[in-house]
């Protein structure tokens, strides 16, 4: 498995290596999503989501708006240490939408983490993207973490 990581965040270049440059940029929306959200960078996750959005994460009884999707990666959510991105499909389609799956594994502390204590998890997800401006905007996710499925 070839990858390469910054600041904790490590991406398998697996898949990579046969992205054209429409699935390369969409990809590097993702890996810059996951390093806001890592830093918990609220302005730059706003303006990277659509104010349309709405997604489904596994476990979770109700679909997220744009608000909820927002604060699911804030300063009251877990903080994500760690993470290893491994893209296994990305597709973009008449260099205006875009979708990618890929499966993740992150070392996250709970924010009422007194002690500095973390866990493990890992999960997929399929993201939905459309392109407004040059710019890859989420609109919409499906996943989670494994095994929280009800």
């Amino acid at each position: 498995m070839k990858t390469a990581s910054v600041n904790g965040l490590t991406t398998d270049f697996s898949l990579i290596g046969q992205m054209d440059a429409a699935q390369h940029g969409l990809w590097n929306a993702v890996v810059e999503l996951w390093a806001w959200a890592m830093r918990q960078e609220i302005n730059l996750i706003r303006q990277a989501i659509h104010p349309g959005y709405c997604g489904w994460v596994i476990g979770h009884p109700a679909v997220q708006n744009y608000e909820t999707g927002v604060l699911s990666v804030g300063p009251d959510s877990p903080r994500v240490i760690r993470c290893c991105l491994k893209p296994v499909g990305v597709a973009v389609f008449d260099h205006c939408a875009g979708v990618a799956h890929y499966c993740y594994e992150a070392q996250v502390q709970m924010p009422d983490s007194s002690s500095g204590s973390s866990s493990q998890i890992c999960g997929r997800w399929s993201e939905f993207y459309m392109q407004q401006s040059g710019k890859w905007l989420m609109v919409s996710v499906s996943g989670g973490p494994d095994g929280q499925r009800q």
